[in-house]
């Protein structure tokens, strides 16, 4: 195992396209959220962290369309949504990012994966920016195999744990890398099984320390949750499977007060062909309840994190189209409220994080192409329900329209709605019983202006 230190970077600033979609349509209440991309690339966000000051770093990639390269793409946004600037980190070849962290000394650990140090491999790549997005260190840390860094674990002394996966010829193994403050390597840890695939995607300090860490074990074909808890030294102390006749598989783990919560994705068990799985351990790995909730179709879980009033759980759903899917459950794992987001494509949830107030949940809406996807949540720890809207301005969808929108935060309008075509002509839409307004009966293919809400919108 070597460790290279590099100083490779790009940062460019792109346009941004901002626009407020419509949850789909088993969305329990809408709450703020907007995608970020432009047409020559496709984003994808991961992991966002949100400062003291209400301020939020996502990490994610951006993989130009022509080209079919990534790199690790950075964006800073402002509490309301608002871009503030979109950077991008790398070299000739793929560079993605995974997880961000805020540090003790204002900036922010990146933690990624690179193609641009050996050849056709990946290697763990770490670095560090400031609030501005300039980087300030860089290092890369690698073997003969491959390495995917998943996720990172920061402890009070500035020391660095990574949980992740070794890939070395199909054969996939977790790995624990442990860094100083200094990016020096303090101990890695790899567990080798000659008879099972295990991947490491999660990880948080262990209840009595240590660290625990979360994943799945493949085994002729079918997976399993699983959870391991390493010492501090990175010595494993028990290791835990949990599954049924099908394959299940684990992607968070998080520590609450004396238990763990697991989050995944199960086939074994639930309604439907694959729902999400939530469960509950003590310290040692046994269980105290699990639960799993889902549509009629495929559901799969890849965030969670533990707020005042229980969990919240984020991922996809194709009951209705392939929609970004979020659950806040409270302790006990009963199903507090879900709220689904897409267009008509493919859209995904990923790792969803709780601090300050705020649950931030990242992912991908395709439209014409990927664009990054971030929905804010601010939590009331006196209430079991998430505070809806984070900003009050009117919101309209869907945007672009065909027959119908509904507007939301609008205050008191009247039944009709004066609108002005972008060639300046008028035009008025009627508030039908159900509460939505009837864009049938105007001409398609049109940019509108609603007068009375200063707001555009695209009839098509």
């Amino acid at each position: 195992f070597y460790a290279i230190k590099t100083k490779f970077m790009k940062s460019i600033l792109f346009g941004v396209i901002t626009f407020i979609l419509s949850p789909a349509i088993f969305s329990q209440k809408l709450v703020f959220e907007s995608t970020y991309g432009d047409d020559q690339n496709d984003e994808v966000l991961f992991s966002t962290v949100n400062t003291e000051n209400d301020e939020f770093y996502s990490i994610g990639y951006s993989k130009n369309i022509n080209s079919g390269y990534s790199d690790l793409l950075v964006c800073k946004f402002e509490n309301n949504g608002t871009l503030i600037w979109k950077n991008t980190y790398g070299g000739v070849f793929n560079d993605s990012g995974i997880d961000i962290t805020e540090l003790e000394n204002g900036n922010f650990l990146l933690v990624g994966s690179t193609r641009n140090n050996v050849p056709n491999a990946s290697d763990i790549w770490i670095s560090e920016i400031d609030p501005e997005g300039i980087m300030v260190k860089s290092f890369v840390y690698g073997s003969i195999a491959e390495e995917y860094p998943r996720d990172v674990f920061i402890n009070p002394d500035g020391s660095i744990h990574l949980l992740g996966y070794a890939d070395n010829g199909g054969d996939k193994d977790l790995f624990l890398l442990q860094l100083n403050a200094d990016y020096s390597i303090m101990n890695y840890s790899r567990l080798q099984d000659n008879t099972s695939d295990v991947e490491g995607w999660s990880i948080d300090k262990g209840i009595d320390g240590g660290y625990i860490g979360c994943g799945w074990k493949k085994s002729q074909n079918l997976a399993d949750f699983y959870v391991v808890k390493f010492s501090d030294s990175g010595v494993v102390e028990w290791e835990q499977t949990y599954g049924g006749f099908d394959s299940d598989s684990g992607l968070a783990i998080k520590k609450d007060n004396n238990n763990y919560v697991i989050s995944g994705t199960t086939r074994s068990f639930g309604s439907g062909p694959s729902d999400f799985w939530v469960i509950k351990i003590d310290e040692f790995g046994h269980e105290i309840w699990n639960k799993t909730f889902g549509s009629i179709g495929d559901d799969s879980a890849r965030g969670l994190d533990v707020t005042p009033n229980g969990y919240v759980v984020s991922g996809f759903s194709t009951g209705y189209n392939h929609d970004i899917s979020v659950y806040f459950i409270d302790f006990d794992g009963n199903v507090q409220s879900n709220y689904t987001y897409g267009l008509q494509q493919i859209d995904e949830g990923w790792r969803v994080n709780y601090k300050n107030g705020y649950a931030t949940v990242n992912g991908f809406i395709t439209d014409s192409t990927v664009q990054g996807f971030l929905v804010v949540f601010s939590i009331d720890p006196s209430s079991s329900e998430p505070i809806l809207p984070l900003k009050a301005e009117s919101i309209v969808f869907p945007n672009p329209c065909h027959d119908y929108i509904q507007i939301l935060n609008s205050g008191d309008l009247s039944n009709q709605l004066n609108v002005t075509s972008e060639d300046a002509k008028q035009y008025i839409i009627q508030k039908k019983a159900d509460g939505t307004w009837d864009t049938s009966k105007i001409p398609s293919y049109t940019t509108y202006f609603i007068n009375d809400l200063g707001i555009k919108i695209i009839k098509i």
